[in-house]
C-alpha cells in the first residue's frame, strides 16, 4: 500500500503558499484578478437570483409559466443586494422583449400600455421586489403573447449596469371556460339521452377564447369552428348548435336554461335505470382544458350570493363605491351553503365574466372561476356587467346571475398612454386626457370631491369650468400644458403638479400645492392659493384673491392691475417665505395680511408672525430694484434657491483624515455662509477604481486606511439640505 507523505506536503505549503498569496497586490491588477471580480460582484453590485409566484392563476409547462387573465398575477422577486441598495425609478427598468405589442393591439382593437405592469422595491426588505400584472393587461396578452420580462438594474449613485435578469418565462393563456348549464334530456322516440350546454360567449370566444378548438363529450370529440365575432360550428354532426330542448323531456326535474350561445349533444347512449354521468372537456390549441360533469339525476344548485364590501347584498342595477383611496370597488361571490336536497355544496366553484357596459357584448374585462368557495373581485369605475354562477361536478349549474353595476367614480386615473374610448379610468386602464375625467363618462358626481391621478405627463390644455365642481389633480411630478380654473363655484387643487404653459383664474378657489408653473399667471377672480410653488413667469394679478403660502417663489414679478389690491401670505415660516421678484412689482409700501394661525387676519388687526420691531408687514423693492421682499423694521426674510458643491484635499497621505465641505449659492450666484446651515444624512464612501474599499462615514470626514496602495481613489458625497438630497464625487490622490 502507498503512503501519503504529510511531510512533503508540508514543506510544499511552506515554499510555495507565500509564493502564491505574496503575488496578490491589494487593490491592484493580478493573475488573481478574476478572484476580485468575483468577490466584487457578489459584494458590491445587485441582482435578480430568483422568483416565487405570490397571487393569480396560472400553470406550469415546458420552462415557461402560462398565465390566466381571470386575476392580477403578482411575482416576488430575491435579489442578491449585499449593500442593501435602494433602487429608484431610473435605476429599475423593465420591459418585454419577446412581447409582440403590435399583433396583440390588432388582435384585440386597443392600444397596449405595458408600463402598466410594475415593479417596486419592497420597502422593508431591500432583497425583494414586486412584480405585478394587472388583469386589464393580461386580457389583452390571451391566447399565448409571450410577456415575460427584462429586469435591468443600475447603481443608485454611479448608475453602473448590473446587468439584467430574463429567467422568468411567462406567456399569457387562459385554460378554457367551462360550458356551462350541462343537463341531461331523454329523446322518447329514439330512447337516447341528449346532453345540452351553453358554450361560452361571443365576446369570449372572439378576444380572449379565441384559441378553442375543439369540445368532447365522454371522448367523443368534435372541432370547434370559431367565427370572427365569437359564433361557432362543429365539425361532428352528433353535436349541434341552437337550443332544441323542447323537443325532448328532462331525465330530472332540472330543466335547461339557455344563456348566450345553446348548444347539445346526441348520444348513442340507451335510456336506462342507471344514473348515466357526462363529462364534457373543451380544449385549446395549446392543449389546455376545462371539464365539467353532469349525470341524469342531477339537481340544482342555488345561485351565488353577491355583496359589496359593507356585506350588502347587491341587485342589479346596484350603484357601488370605490374602495377608500382605490380606482376600483370590491364585490365578495358566495356560492350557497346547500342544495335541495340538503347535501353541502359550500365548496362549489364560482364562475364569473366581466364585461364593460351594459351586457355581454362590451369588452372582456376579465372571467375566470375559482377552486372554490367564496371569492372576491376588484371592479374598475365605471359600467359594467357580470355574469357569475357556481358549479359542482354531478350537479346542474346554478341559475347564473347578471348583473349592471355602476361603480361610483371618485378617483380616476389619466396617461398619456391611456384611452378616452375603450378605457374604464381605472390604474390599470386609464384614460388618456383629463377633459374625460370631467365628462358625463368621467365622476359620477363631479361635484363630491374627486381625484385625478395623473400617471405621466400629458400634452393637454386643462379646464374646470362644471358649476360646483371639486377637484383635486394629483400630478405626482407630471406635468400638462396649461391650466384654467372657472368654475363658478366650483374647487381645483393640484397637489405637485407642473404647469408647462400658463394658468388663468377666472372663478373659484384654486389651490396649488407643490409644483412649478413655467409660464404666467392671471387672476382676474376667484381665489388663488399658491404654496411650496415655484413660478417661472410672473403673476398678473387683476382681481379676486391672491393668497401666498411658506416655499413660493415667484421669478420674475407680481404686477397688479388695481392698487387696492391684497395679497394675503400664510403660514410663513422663517426658512420658507415668498420671494417676490421682479421690476414690475408692486410699488413699495404695499401692506400684506399676515396670519400667524392660517386664518387671515384684518389690516387693522396686529399681525405678528416673527419677533421683530415691526407690527405690520410690507411689499417692497430691494435696493437694486430688481427683487421684492418682505420688509419690516426688524430686517429682511427672503427665501432662496440653492445650489451645492463639495470640496476635499485632493491629495493626502495613507492613514490620513479627509475632511469635506459643502459650498451653498443663492440663485444669484453669491455664496452663502453655511454655519448657519443645517446639513443632515451625510454619507462618504471610498472606492478604487470602481471597487468599494469598504470605508464609508457617516460624518463629513473620513480615514483612508494606513496600508492602502498609492493609487487614485474615488469619494461618493452625499448629503441632505432643505429637504432635498445632494450627491457628488471627488478623486483624490494617495501620495507619500
Amino acid at each position: 500500500m502507498k503512503k501519503f507523505s504529510f511531510i512533503k506536503i508540508f514543506r510544499f505549503a511552506l515554499v510555495f503558499l507565500p509564493l502564491i498569496f505574496g503575488s496578490c497586490s491589494f487593490f491592484s491588477d493580478s493573475w488573481n484578478e478574476p478572484v476580485k471580480d468575483y468577490f466584487q460582484k457578489y459584494t458590491e453590485t445587485s441582482a435578480v437570483t430568483d422568483y416565487e409566484v405570490v397571487s393569480g392563476v396560472y400553470e406550469k409547462g415546458s420552462g415557461k409559466i402560462f398565465v390566466s387573465s381571470s386575476q392580477d398575477f403578482e411575482v416576488r422577486l430575491f435579489l442578491r443586494n449585499p449593500q442593501k441598495y435602494v433602487f429608484p425609478a431610473d435605476c429599475l427598468k423593465l420591459s418585454f422583449p419577446n412581447f409582440d405589442k403590435d399583433s396583440a393591439e390588432n388582435k384585440f382593437g386597443e392600444q397596449i400600455d405595458t408600463g402598466v405592469v410594475s415593479i417596486l422595491q419592497d420597502e422593508s426588505d431591500a432583497s425583494v421586489m414586486i412584480l405585478k400584472y394587472p388583469a386589464e393587461f393580461l386580457a389583452l396578452s390571451e391566447t399565448g403573447f409571450d410577456i415575460s420580462p427584462e429586469i435591468r438594474l443600475f447603481h443608485p449613485v454611479s448608475k453602473a449596469d448590473f446587468g439584467s435578469y430574463t429567467s422568468l418565462r411567462a406567456i399569457c393563456n387562459s385554460a378554457p371556460p367551462l360550458v356551462f348549464g350541462a343537463v341531461v334530456y331523454k329523446d322518447s322516440s329514439s330512447g337516447k339521452y341528449v346532453v345540452f350546454f351553453n358554450m361560452p360567449s361571443k365576446g369570449l370566444l372572439s378576444k380572449i377564447h379565441s384559441d378553442i378548438k375543439s369540445l368532447s363529450v365522454n371522448g367523443e370529440k368534435t372541432s370547434v369552428v370559431l367565427n370572427a365575432d365569437g359564433t361557432f360550428e362543429f365539425e361532428n354532426e352528433s353535436f349541434k348548435v341552437g337550443n332544441n330542448s323542447s323537443s325532448y323531456s328532462p331525465a330530472s326535474s332540472v330543466l335547461f336554461v339557455e344563456y348566450g350561445q345553446a348548444a347539445y349533444f346526441v348520444t348513442d347512449d340507451v335510456l336506462t335505470d342507471e344514473d348515466t354521468t357526462y363529462a364534457i372537456g373543451l380544449f385549446d390549441e395549446a392543449g389546455f382544458s376545462s371539464k365539467v360533469s353532469t349525470s341524469v339525476s342531477s339537481i340544482r344548485l342555488d345561485g351565488v350570493m353577491v355583496k359589496d364590501s359593507s356585506e350588502n347584498e347587491l341587485q342589479t342595477g346596484d350603484a357601488v363605491s370605490q374602495d377608500e383611496n382605490s380606482s376600483y370597488a370590491t364585490i365578495t361571490l358566495s356560492p350557497a351553503q346547500n342544495a335541495s336536497d340538503g347535501s353541502d355544496t359550500s365548496d362549489s366553484i364560482v364562475v364569473y365574466e366581466l364585461y364593460q357596459g351594459l351586457d355581454d357584448t362590451g369588452k372582456v374585462l376579465y372571467s375566470g372561476k375559482n377552486s372554490g368557495g367564496e371569492i372576491s373581485l376588484k371592479i374598475p369605475a365605471g359600467k359594467v356587467f357580470l355574469r357569475v354562477y357556481s358549479h359542482k361536478d354531478l350537479y346542474a349549474d346554478s341559475i347564473p346571475k347578471e348583473f349592471g353595476i355602476q361603480v361610483l367614480k371618485s378617483v380616476l386615473y389619466v396617461s398619456p398612454n391611456g384611452s378616452d374610448t375603450e378605457n374604464t379610468g381605472s390604474s390599470d386602464s386609464p384614460f388618456a386626457t383629463i377633459a374625460k375625467t370631467f365628462s358625463d363618462d368621467g365622476f359620477s358626481d363631479i361635484t363630491v370631491l374627486g381625484t385625478v391621478q395623473l400617471a405621466g405627463s400629458v400634452d393637454e390644455d386643462v379646464e374646470l369650468s362644471v358649476a360646483n365642481a371639486n377637484v383635486v389633480i394629483s400630478g405626482n411630478g407630471n406635468s400638462v400644458s396649461s391650466l384654467k380654473m372657472a368654475a363658478s363655484g366650483g374647487k381645483l387643487k393640484t397637489d405637485k403638479l407642473n404647469v408647462a404653459g400658463n394658468v388663468v383664474v377666472e372663478n373659484g378657489e384654486f389651490s396649488v400645492l407643490g409644483g412649478t408653473i413655467s409660464g404666467d399667471i392671471t387672476v382676474s377672480g376667484g381665489t388663488l392659493l399658491l404654496k411650496d410653488c415655484a413660478v417661472g413667469g410672473k403673476i398678473n394679478y387683476n382681481g379676486g384673491k391672491l393668497i401666498l403660502e411658506g416655499g413660493t417663489v415667484v421669478s420674475d414679478s407680481i404686477v397688479f392691475g388695481d392698487d387696492s389690491l391684497v395679497v394675503y401670505v400664510k403660514n410663513l415660516t422663517a426658512q420658507k417665505v415668498a420671494a417676490i421678484s421682479g421690476v414690475d412689482s408692486r410699488s413699495k409700501g404695499s401692506e400684506i395680511l399676515v396670519s400667524t394661525d392660517g386664518d387671515e387676519k384684518s389690516m387693522s388687526e396686529t399681525c405678528k408672525l416673527f419677533d421683530l420691531d415691526s407690527e405690520k408687514w410690507v411689499l417692497t423693492a430691494d435696493s437694486s430694484g430688481k427683487k421684492g421682499v418682505l420688509n419690516s423694521s426688524g430686517g429682511n426674510i427672503i427665501v432662496q434657491e440653492y445650489t451645492l458643491s463639495f470640496a476635499a484635499a485632493d491629495s493626502v497621505k495613507p492613514g490620513e483624515k479627509i475632511g469635506v465641505s459643502v459650498i451653498v449659492t443663492d440663485s444669484d450666484g453669491q455664496t452663502v455662509q453655511t454655519s448657519d446651515l443645517d446639513f443632515t444624512n451625510w454619507s462618504l464612501k471610498f472606492f478604487n477604481h470602481g471597487t468599494f474599499t469598504g470605508v464609508s462615514s457617516s460624518e463629513n470626514s473620513i480615514e483612508t486606511g494606513e496600508n492602502w496602495p498609492l493609487d487614485s481613489y474615488q469619494l461618493f458625497v452625499s448629503v441632505e439640505f432643505n429637504g432635498s438630497a445632494y450627491s457628488s464625487v471627488l478623486d483624490v490622490e494617495l501620495t507619500k
